[in-house]
């Protein structure tokens, strides 16, 4: 197995070579959940990243509050696999739409980031945000587990 050499910026977010620039790794402790889990779900996605030995799917996040708009069985399961740092993007509700699953009325950005930082998590699935592309990445899980835990 290659070592990776990386080392955390002075936020304590990674950049890794192989990755498109607009991917990061950072530490999973500062993402802020917006929505609740399945568990059944969780350990599902657990299970599917060790089968694929990989991350292929970074956790899409709110730019500045670090509120987490898709991604958030990822977060659980990496939580299950003890990773504490986590592939994501950083997105702006200028260029994402947010609306429910149960119907297509936008959503107030203000309002999801408001309710998740004072810690109102909404039931599973509640909001369904669509991003103007395609996110993937393939970090290898050796990866993230030789990163530096976080401080």
């Amino acid at each position: 197995m290659t070592h990776l050499q990386v080392a955390p910026d002075s936020a304590g977010n990674v950049r890794v070579p192989f990755l498109p620039p607009q991917i990061e790794i950072i530490s999973s402790e500062i993402l802020v959940p917006s929505e609740d889990i399945d568990l059944d779900r969780v350990r599902w996605v657990a299970k599917k990243i060790l089968s694929d030995d990989a991350w292929l799917v970074p956790i899409d996040i709110e730019e500045t509050s670090c509120v987490v708009m898709d991604g958030h069985h990822r977060l659980y399961a990496a939580e299950l696999l003890s990773i504490s740092r986590v592939p994501v993007m950083r997105w702006s509700y200028s260029d994402v739409t947010a609306t429910g699953w149960d119907n297509a009325e936008p959503l107030d950005p203000d309002r999801i980031i408001a309710c998740a930082l004072s810690r109102r998590i909404l039931p599973a699935k509640s909001i369904r945000h669509l991003f103007p592309c395609e996110r993937s990445c393939r970090v290898p899980l050796h990866v993230l587990r030789e990163l530096p835990p976080p401080h």
